[in-house]
This record gives structure tokens, sequence and C-alpha cells, in this order.
């Protein structure tokens, strides 16, 4: 597997299953490979038009500049493996073991009365989304009954007028839970729900392939369509790593303290929106942040949000841009009403909000008091030492990234006080490099 390591997450925190494993599995060349790890060819010209006609005069023109493609974001977690249909390709090993046509809804109810957790494969072989089974399921389930002691109950336990939402582990609970005359029914009534979406033609197909063919299947199609919402997850979580790790590298302490080795499992901070401390839970009066910047004797300095967008954010995105305006006009009267110097930031990246950046990204830039990308992760280390929780004494910005004008546009703009080391310029001795994003800063 290859592993894209961002620099600043370990490996066994961030890794991603890219393209290139599936390709060459099945000996499609892919071009060489230059010292990063990535393809010589893989992006060609994209730094270089950057360079010559990218700008980062306003924050929108920032935004779009740094702004990373969604195989360029970290991911957090492991990436799972590519092999989706094991328990399937155990039925039939090869394209001779199998005569098209044999099967039937009945082969399909002893599979899964036999086997429950085979349904997430023929699942993945018909091409239905997780939501779409369960929610078709709780439907078909809550309508369908059976006998006990005497008296009829649907085979979900609800009633057909009131009909609830079972994810699939529940309903393949039902397979596996309870007497024999439910499980048998819930696997027939499955089978046919499958069946009724061409199940027995696509199995055809499928069983009729050479083994070879049907790794291509798992690999180059069938596994990246489901784990593509793990990965949008799993994304938004290595954006909120990479820049844990960044402030703790810079000696700064976050809450939860294990987010950038743990992104996946750490407890997300609750903030109150009355005093703005780090509080326990209430729906009604904290907010939810990604990660809580602190100084030395534990007071919150910064609030930080994850809103990374890789795909169309929809509706969801809009009401995000509207909520936090909510928290930052709230931040604003707390501010003003005692002093205090407490700020927003955001964790925004991905090129999703190209969808609707007027009802999304462009709100949310004036939202925050600092936005963050994974190109510009430095920028977190930069505004900790506007706060004076650290201080950055000079930053050299990469220059295969950045021209003279957009590095200098970005200096002005978060630099402060620290040099702006461009060329062969030394750095000053003493203070420790710190890579991130696209640049190396150095602490005092």
């Amino acid at each position: 597997m290859t592993r894209l390591d961002t620099g600043r997450v370990p490996s066994h925190v961030l890794c991603v299953l890219l393209p290139r494993d599936a390709l060459t599995l099945h000996g499609i060349p892919t071009g060489p490979e230059s010292h990063d790890g990535f393809s010589d060819d893989r992006m060609p010209g994209m730094s270089e038009s950057l360079r010559l006609l990218g700008s980062c005069a306003t924050l929108p023109t920032e935004y779009w500049y740094h702004v990373a493609a969604q195989d360029e974001m970290p991911l957090a977690g492991v990436a799972r493996a590519a092999r989706v249909l094991d328990e399937l390709d155990k039925k039939f090993p090869t394209a001779d073991d199998y005569a098209p046509g044999a099967l039937a809804v009945e082969t399909i109810a002893q599979w899964l009365y036999a086997d429950p957790d085979i349904a997430h494969e023929l699942r993945l072989v018909l091409s239905l989304s997780d939501k779409r089974f369960y929610l078709d399921l709780s439907y078909r389930l809550s309508r369908e009954i059976y006998e006990v002691d005497g008296a009829a109950r649907t085979l979900c336990g609800c009633s057909p007028s009131g009909m609830k939402r079972h994810t699939t582990s529940a309903i393949l609970g039902f397979l596996k839970k309870g007497g024999d005359a439910r499980r048998l029914r819930v696997s027939q009534v499955i089978a046919e729900y499958l069946v009724g979406r061409r199940l027995l033609i696509v199995l055809d197909l499928y069983f009729g392939l050479s083994q070879v063919m049907r790794s291509a299947v798992n690999d180059l199609w069938l596994a990246p369509h489901d784990v593509q919402q793990n990965e949008t997850k799993r994304r938004g979580h290595g954006a909120e790593a990479e820049i844990a790790l960044a402030l703790q590298d810079a000696g700064l302490s976050i809450l939860p303290a294990n987010k950038g080795t743990e992104p996946m499992g750490a407890a997300d901070p609750n903030i109150s929106l009355e005093t703005f401390e780090v509080s326990p839970r209430d729906p009604k009066k904290t907010v939810s942040a990604d990660i809580a910047l602190t100084d030395s004797r534990g007071a919150l300095q910064a609030m930080i949000m994850g809103l990374v967008q890789s795909s169309d954010p929809g509706q969801f995105g809009v009401d995000k841009a509207a909520t936090n305006g909510t928290i930052r006009t709230r931040l604003d009267e707390h501010r003003t009403e005692t002093g205090s110097n407490l700020e927003i930031w955001g964790i925004v990246d991905g090129i999703g909000y190209a969808e609707n950046p007027n009802g999304t990204i462009i709100p949310m830039l004036g939202h925050f008091h600092e936005f963050i990308q994974h190109n510009s992760a430095y920028k977190a280390v930069l505004a900790a030492s506007r706060l004076g929780l650290c201080k950055v004494v000079a930053v050299r910005y990469d220059p295969d990234f950045y021209s003279i004008e957009t590095a200098t546009q970005m200096h002005t703009r978060y630099g402060g006080s620290a040099a702006m080391l461009v060329g062969q310029e030394a750095p000053p001795a003493g203070p420790r490099p710190l890579v991130a994003g696209r640049a190396t800063i150095w602490l005092h």
C-alpha cells in the first residue's frame, strides 16, 4: 500500500490507497515516480500556473489558490482493504465453477440465513448505497408480518403506520437473533428485494469473470464506490489532525490532546455560548469545536472548527455557514462585553465549495478570525504567534508553490514581525524549523 505522509502526521495516522496501487496490480502503466512518491506526470503545470497567474490578494482568491484537490488532502485512520467480495468469491471461486442461470431467490435467501453479513457484499455488487439499502428494507420489514404465539407482528416490530429507520446493522440483527420463523422470513424479504433490483443478472455477470477481472471489479469499481463516504469523514479528521500536530509541534496546548494522533476517536470539546469556556455538553447552550487552543494556564484562546468539503456541500454547507456566522456574532458580543481576545478559526478546504461558493465558503471566510487549509497549515502557527502563544521569527514560503508576489501577499497579511526569507537567504541561528503546509517557519 502506498502511504501518503504529510511530513507532520505519522504514517500510521494518515494513509490512503492511491489509484496507482490498483492500476499497478493489473499491469496498467502509471508513469515514473518522483522522489516524493507521486508520479512525475500527476498534474503537469498546476504549480506553475499558480505561480504565473494566481493571486492571494483577497480572502476568496487566497482560498482558491490554496485549495487542495480531494486526493491531496490527508486521510485519518487506515484505508480499507480493496477486496470487498471475498465471501461471494468463495461461492464460486472460478468462472468454470459457475453455471449461468443457476441462482434463484431461494439461493440468496439461504446465503443470507446462513451468513447475514454477506448482505454487505450483495449490496455492493449492486452498487447500492448503505442508506438506500437500509431505508428500503426498513419500509419493507415494517409491512411484512409473521406469526408469534398466534398474533401477527411486523418483521421489524414497528407499526406500519409509524415506520422507523433501522440501520443496516440492525436489519442484519434480525437475521442473527430471534426465532427461526422470523429469521427465515427476513432472509426471504431481503432476498426478494435484492433480486428485484436484478441481483441475479449481476451475479451471472460477476461469477462468469476470471479471477483477474473480478479483482479489477473489486479494486477499481466497487471498493472506491463503497469507501467514498467513509473517506469523506476520514478526510475531515485528517485535516484536523494535521493542524493539531502543527500546533503541538510548535509547543502549544490543545484539547483534545490526542487530536493529532487519534483524530477519529478524540472527543471534541464543547464550548459554552454564554461564557465561551470549555464546558459539559448541553445541546441548547454549547457548541462543539474540533480543536480548542489554550494558553499555558489552560485558558481558551481559539476555538477551531473543521469544515472540509471535497464534494458538493449541499444544504449542509449552507447551514454550517449560517451556524458559524451565528457563533461569530455571539463571540463578538462576548468580546465586547468582557474584553476577551478569544478567536474562532476554521479549517476550511476542498473543491466542493465551488458548487455554491456564495452560500458557503465566501461568507464563512468572513466568519473566522483565521481560516486554515492543507496547503496553508503554517497559518495556524502564525496565528498563535500573533496571539502571543509562541514566537515565529522567520518564514520561508515554498518557491515551488508561491511566486514572490503571492508569498509577499501572504506574509504581509499573516507574517507579523517575522522575517520573510527569500531565495538562499539563511534562516536565523538558533530557532528551530517547523514545516507546515507550503512553508517552513522558525520558532524562537
